[in-house]
């Protein structure tokens, strides 16, 4: 089993892994063994005892966990990335992956993560936990004091810790999922889709005049000339409708005297990302044309043009310098 490098942004790429590891923890655990037992070189033996002292019962029991919550992010993720994907759906979609991952915010749940992590556990004999902790010992400052309560000192076991610990995890994921897909955001996809004439939503008011309240537009007007262009639209044949949002914008540049409101939330659909994932595609196409080897050859071939210039000029100035001396020589 190889396990590639988890990245630090890519969802996808930490499920994997996550996965992985879960699926394959009785292999990880004899490999780490045999490295243990029988390798001769030092580091790797010690690097494999660090990775067999982290692997208990409470490391399971939190793999589960985000094993779990980051697969369902995994496939919100890939089909958000996809191009074929309609805004709508996407909509639909992430208000899904909120209402799963809000589901793991129980008690039910958590006990499902804790008695699959404990099933493993049991399979693999594994302990409690593996490394002893240091008793803390109570500040100086009370030592002439009897002291009842736990200072400095928080359990780490137990099903009520391990249930608040599920708990912060989760509350974080869902504020970051509501403060990367706020209402804003939302208004915006629905708004850019109801725009697409591939879509379900087509020319519909309702998330159009949501869509243009945020950039400021006239809505009356907008939604009187809404009913004209669905018309005028309705009179074309298949081939003459515009098939996607630039060559709706394009026909409507065309009418801009008519519909003026319809053409400038058009074009600030056409001009708004919805998401960076076009973006990154752009950039790594990019990356494919202009690779470093190119780079380094371009930069090659602008040194050799300075090079070439700077000696032209050189030879430039020797020859004005030659006339000079020819016509001082001339006038003696």
């Amino acid at each position: 089993m190889e396990i590639s490098r988890v990245s630090d942004t890519r969802w996808s790429c930490q499920a994997k892994q996550f996965n992985a590891l879960w699926n394959r923890m009785e292999i990880v655990c004899e490999v780490l063994n045999e490295v243990i037992d029988n390798d001769s070189n030092s580091s790797r033996v010690t690097e494999a005892t660090g990775y067999l002292l982290q692997i208990d019962r409470r490391f399971l029991r939190y793999l589960s966990v985000l094993r779990h919550v980051l697969t369902k992010a995994k496939f919100a993720s890939d089909m958000l990335q996809n191009p074929s994907n309609d805004l709508t759906h996407a909509v639909d979609l992430i208000g899904t992956l909120k209402e799963e991952i809000i589901d793991c915010r129980t008690r039910k749940s958590c006990q499902e993560f804790w008695e699959a992590a404990e099933t493993i556990a049991d399979k693999l004999c594994l302990p409690e936990t593996s490394r002893p902790k240091r008793k803390v010992a109570p500040p100086a400052v009370l030592s002439a004091y009897h002291v009842e309560s736990n200072i400095q000192q928080h359990t780490t076991d137990g099903f009520d810790v391990f249930v608040q610990n599920v708990f912060e995890v989760i509350d974080k994921i869902d504020g970051e999922l509501n403060r990367r897909f706020s209402d804003k955001n939302l208004t915006i996809m629905k708004g850019i889709s109801s725009l697409c004439p591939t879509s379900k939503t087509f020319l519909e008011p309702g998330p159009l005049t949501d869509f243009s309240r945020l950039f400021k537009a006239n809505t009356d007007i907008l939604n009187s000339k809404l009913i004209t262009f669905k018309h005028l639209l309705d009179r074309k044949s298949l081939e003459q409708r515009p098939g996607s949002l630039l060559q709706l914008h394009t026909y409507l540049e065309e009418l801009k005297e008519v519909f003026f409101e319809l053409e400038r939330i058009s074009l600030v659909a056409c001009a708004l990302p919805v998401s960076s994932a076009e973006c990154e595609r752009n950039f790594s196409s990019m990356r494919l044309i202009k690779n470093d080897l190119r780079s380094d050859e371009d930069i090659e071939e602008e040194k050799e043009k300075e090079e070439e210039e700077g000696t032209e000029e050189e030879a430039d100035e020797e020859e004005t310098e030659e006339e000079a001396e020819e016509e001082e020589t001339e006038e003696l």
